[in-house]
C-alpha cells in the first residue's frame, strides 16, 4: 500500500475491512529500513514531534557519542574502567551446550537479515583487525531467546530510562469506534541503524551488530 493510499484512508476517514487490509510479510522484513522512507518520517510522522531532528538523526544511524558519560570510572567484572570510550576487551559466550544449535540457527538468521555483518567485509583502513570490543551471547533459557550482552559497553553510557506505552495509553491517541491491535510477527525488529563509526564497539565474534530496536516516544 503505498503513502497516498494512507494518507487517504487517514484524511477521508475511509473504512477498511479486515480483506483489504494489508499486513508485511515477515519474510520482506529488512533491517534499519526506515532510513529508506526519511520523508514520510520528516513530513508525516514526525511533522510536530518536540524532538524531530533528533529522531530524524537516529534513522540515519545512531552514535555513540550522545549516549556516553563524559568520562568513565569503575569495575565492571574484574575489569578497571578508566576512559571515555570503551577500550578493547574481547567476552566468551555463555551459551549452555544444550542450546548452542539454537544460538548458531540464531545467528545465522540474522545474518541472512543483514542485522549482523562480517567484521572484515566492512573494516575500513585504520579500524583494528580485530573489534574494540567482542560483546558475548548468551541465552534466557525460559524461551528460549538469544541475547546479546552489551552491558561492558553500556558502562560508559548514560542512564536514558524510559517508560514503555500500556493500554492506558490508547485513551490519549484513540477515538470514537477505533478497532486498535497490534501485530508482534518478528521478533526482535531491527528497525534503526547504527552508525558504521559504532560497529566497532558492538561485535559479537567476527560479526558486528549494525541495527537495533529502539522505541520511540511519539
Amino acid at each position: 500500500m503505498s503513502v497516498h493510499q494512507y494518507k487517504t484512508i487517514l484524511l477521508e476517514g475511509k473504512l477498511v475491512t479486515l480483506e483489504e487490509a494489508v499486513f508485511r510479510s515477515e519474510k520482506a522484513f529488512r533491517p534499519a529500513n526506515l532510513k529508506e522512507h526519511l520523508d514520510f518520517w520528516e513530513n508525516e510522522i514526525l511533522k510536530d514531534h518536540p524532538f524531530k531532528n533528533k529522531l530524524m538523526g537516529w534513522l540515519t544511524g545512531v552514535r555513540i557519542e550522545e549516549f556516553l558519560l563524559s568520562f568513565t570510572t569503575g569495575q565492571f567484572q574484574g575489569i578497571p574502567l578508566n576512559s571515555y570510550y570503551p577500550e578493547a576487551q574481547q567476552f566468551e559466550n555463555y551459551v549452555p551446550p544444550e542450546f548452542e544449535e539454537f544460538m548458531d540457527i540464531t545467528v545465522k538468521d540474522w545474518v541472512q537479515l543483514g542485522m549482523l555483518l562480517k567484521w572484515e567485509d566492512v573494516r575500513k583502513s585504520g579500524d583494528p583487525y580485530i573489534p574494540v570490543v567482542v560483546s558475548p551471547l548468551g541465552v534466557e533459557p525460559k524461551k528460549p531467546r538469544a541475547l546479546w550482552d552489551g552491558r561492558y559497553v553500556n558502562e560508559f553510557c548514560r542512564d536514558t530510562p524510559f517508560v514503555m506505552d500500556n493500554a492506558a495509553r490508547v485513551a490519549e491517541v484513540a477515538w470514537s469506534d477505533l478497532y486498535f491491535f497490534k501485530i508482534d510477527h518478528k521478533n526482535g525488529y531491527q528497525h534503526v541503524p547504527i552508525h558504521e563509526v559504532l560497529w566497532g564497539f558492538l561485535e559479537r565474534s567476527v560479526l558486528c551488530l549494525c541495527s537495533f530496536t529502539i522505541w520511540m516516544e511519539m
